[in-house]
């Protein structure tokens, strides 16, 4: 396929790989972590987007679900575990660290 100029003449176009093309041989070469990613994030930009009126946590006190305290084990585990879950979703490169995320605007919004 041509492309034309603005005066009418043809500039030709080299062949290569469509868009699509080139965004399914990116999709291909993902692994499960890469893929797992982009979900995230397309999900989250979604939930941006919602029309649904905005979610508002309950007020007033929390009830107590455990009988007893949790052990320090417990806690430290836990802890352990979410730290495991922020190491994951970091991006580096070089020196740098990042995470992607969404913050609440004004509380109403998520951007």
């Amino acid at each position: 396929t041509d492309l034309w100029s603005g005066t009418g003449r043809a500039v030709p176009v080299a062949p290569g790989p469509t868009g699509l093309a080139r965004v399914e041989e990116k999709v291909r070469a993902m692994d499960t972590v890469d893929r797992q990613d982009q979900e995230r994030i397309i999900r989250a930009a979604m939930v941006s987007t919602s029309s649904k009126p905005p979610h508002r946590a309950e007020g007033g006190a929390r009830a107590r679900t455990a009988a007893t305290a949790p052990e320090p084990e417990q806690l430290l585990s836990a802890a352990r575990s979410v730290g495991d879950q922020l190491v994951s979703l970091a991006y580096r490169h070089k020196e740098r660290t990042n995470w992607i995320g969404l913050e609440l605007l004004g509380e109403r919004y998520w951007r």
